[in-house]
């Protein structure tokens, strides 16, 4: 019997905290849930608002991840991402470049990756909103190839207390 299952699940508990009229910080823990494996993670981002429409954050997001295969072990990472983008009241656009730092025992470390995505936000009222994403991601593989890359395609819905 698999103690995990479907093709994944993301969910995230944080809290934005107003420092002033343009900068955030947004403290949260983040629980993925796929197929054989469940990754914590804790993160700190701060949302830096340019004007009334543009923004840019910066996010540090530490994890580890437990597999239901008990020889998979130490599955840790450090992922820090940029993000630039437009949003107004009706929908947002933003870019995020994301570099992770893997600690894996089963690649001695030496699986280090660069990605790149796009996420359309569409605000449907001030709890609800859609998304959709496209990503270039590294696909990831037991030889570590680290050339191999994929397009991922994302989408669902955002609601915000």
């Amino acid at each position: 019997m698999e103690k995990y299952s479907g093709n994944g699940s993301e969910f995230e508990f944080g809290k934005n905290f107003t420092i002033n009229d343009q900068l955030t910080l947004a403290p949260a823990i983040n629980l993925d849930v796929g197929d054989s494996y469940i990754a914590y993670r804790a993160q700190i981002k701060a949302i830096y608002q340019i004007n009334d429409n543009w923004l840019t954050t910066l996010r540090w997001r530490p994890g580890i991840e437990v597999n239901e295969n008990q020889s998979v072990k130490n599955k840790n990472h450090n992922q820090f991402n940029w993000e630039f983008g437009y949003a107004n009241d009706q929908f947002s656009i933003i870019g995020d470049l994301e570099y992770r730092l893997t600690h894996y025992d089963d690649s001695e470390g030496d699986h280090n990756f660069w990605l790149y995505n796009v996420v359309a936000s569409y605000y449907i009222d001030k709890h609800w909103k859609t998304y959709t994403e496209i990503g270039y991601i590294p696909r990831y593989n037991e030889d570590h190839e680290k050339d191999e890359m994929e397009v991922r395609y994302r989408m669902g819905i955002k609601y915000t207390f």
